[in-house]
């Protein structure tokens, strides 16, 4: 059994590339089981415990109770010895649960990962560390529906004859929205008929 550390399995990127491999493993050899540190119901929960995946949530994103976030963990990791391989996501609490997972079962750091070249510099500095490309199940994407796709122009107002290019993102820096939108300047010069629609949340 593999632990999944997250904040939360809602239907954001980090997720999503999780879930992709979740489905795709032989999940009679590897299983996955998550961490989250929301106690929230979230966007995949159904779906994992569905795939026999355990999901244990925790509060420390809710009340910044580090006291308590350490002696939840140190319950957590000495009742579930059975964890050979931690899989830590999104570094900020990396720095509290490797140390209490070492010190309950002998867990060490043994791999870094990163979805780029400069993920991985900003997150491990000098470290090595092994750029793992975020794959991505093409196939899911080749469905057409007309009907779907004239019922969603309609509504978001693209005539017949624009093309409209979608990007789906959180509304945050890291995201790079502004970078888009430089690219997307240079594209609508070159096709004044192409258009830009932005999904996400965010501050």
């Amino acid at each position: 059994r593999v632990l999944q550390i997250m904040p939360a399995m809602d239907a954001g990127g980090m997720e999503t590339f999780v879930m992709n491999v979740y489905r795709a493993v032989d999940r009679s050899q590897v299983q996955f089981d998550f961490l989250y540190h929301y106690d929230k119901p979230c966007f995949y929960d159904a779906e994992i415990e569905a795939l026999g995946g355990h999901i244990t949530k925790l509060t420390v994103r809710q009340d910044n109770n580090i006291p308590k976030y350490l002696h939840d963990l140190r319950a957590f990791f000495t009742a579930h010895p059975e964890y050979k391989v931690i899989h830590g996501h999104y570094s900020g609490f990396g720095m509290f649960y490797n140390a209490v997972a070492r010190r309950c079962g002998d867990h060490d750091l043994t791999h870094r990962f990163a979805c780029s070249q400069r993920a991985g510099e900003m997150l491990y500095g000098k470290h090595p560390f092994t750029v793992l490309p975020n794959g991505i199940m093409t196939d899911v994407f080749a469905l057409h529906d007309p009907a779907a796709r004239a019922a969603l122009r309609a509504e978001l107002g693209v005539q017949e004859g624009e093309i409209l290019f979608g990007h789906v993102g959180r509304f945050c820096e890291q995201k790079n929205h502004a970078g888009l939108l430089r690219i997307f300047a240079g594209v609508s010069r070159r096709m004044p008929n192409a258009r830009l629609v932005l999904i996400g949340t965010g501050e």
